[in-house]
């Protein structure tokens, strides 16, 4: 969806699940965070050709589902390791993309293998599933296990310091590291009989000979 205010495309959560007042005889056309801010110097429906006096409190409310919607951790809310140097701010945070997110001890000479068992460990990731991203000047880095000379890697190979946030995505499928090359080739279509729904097939080849066929019938 598009707002019609900041020209953004957003996802349908971040926009209003409602018109702003009982009487707007129009979808919301403004994102959340749009509305917030039209709010923040006026108290009627921004939409064109309409101009209803919205309800007090929708400012507190939008605002709310944005904090929902993109929660930010609260560092003095949260239990912060205690490492053996004594320093307070020798952290990291890794959050996953749903928003929970845990604190873990920092040391720039720790290898992202050790990194990747405590966020098992503190939020039930498996490491086989994780990638790890982090923000460096602008550019999102992934932190792997080796090094491209085949040397383990540190939180320190990356540059991550201390206070930084780590993302964690968590793989429901991934491609074998054996597989050198991969094709998909698309086709909508609607089968002769039977239930309409939504099915994939791979096959597998060893140079130009076809191994194995993986669907939704043979896995």
């Amino acid at each position: 969806m598009r707002c019609r205010r900041c020209g953004q495309e957003k996802l349908s959560k971040e926009f209003p699940d409602e018109p702003p007042a009982d009487r707007c005889a129009h979808p919301a056309h403004f994102c959340l965070r749009c509305m917030v801010g039209y709010l923040e110097h006026s108290n009627h429906c921004p939409s064109t050709n309409c101009d209803e006096e919205l309800p007090n409190g929708l400012k507190k409310k939008y605002e709310d589902e944005l904090t929902f919607l993109f929660p930010v951790p609260s560092l003095k809310e949260i239990d912060l390791p205690q490492p053996s140097d004594g320093s307070s701010d020798r952290y990291i945070v890794a959050r996953l993309l749903s928003g929970e997110f845990r604190t873990i001890a920092f040391d720039e000479r720790r290898s992202i293998s050790e990194v990747k068992v405590e966020i098992e460990e503190r939020l039930k990731a498996d490491v086989k599933k994780q990638r790890l991203f982090f923000s460096r000047n602008k550019e999102e880095v992934e932190l792997r296990e080796k090094t491209n000379e085949g040397e383990p890697a540190t939180l320190g190979t990356y540059g991550v310091t201390a206070s930084s946030t780590i993302h964690v995505m968590i793989l429901l499928y991934s491609i074998n590291h054996l597989v050198e090359d991969s094709v998909f080739d698309l086709q909508w279509g609607y089968p002769e009989s039977g239930r309409d729904y939504l099915d994939a097939t791979a096959f597998f080849y060893n140079n130009k000979s076809p191994f194995a066929t993986f669907d939704f019938r043979q896995k």
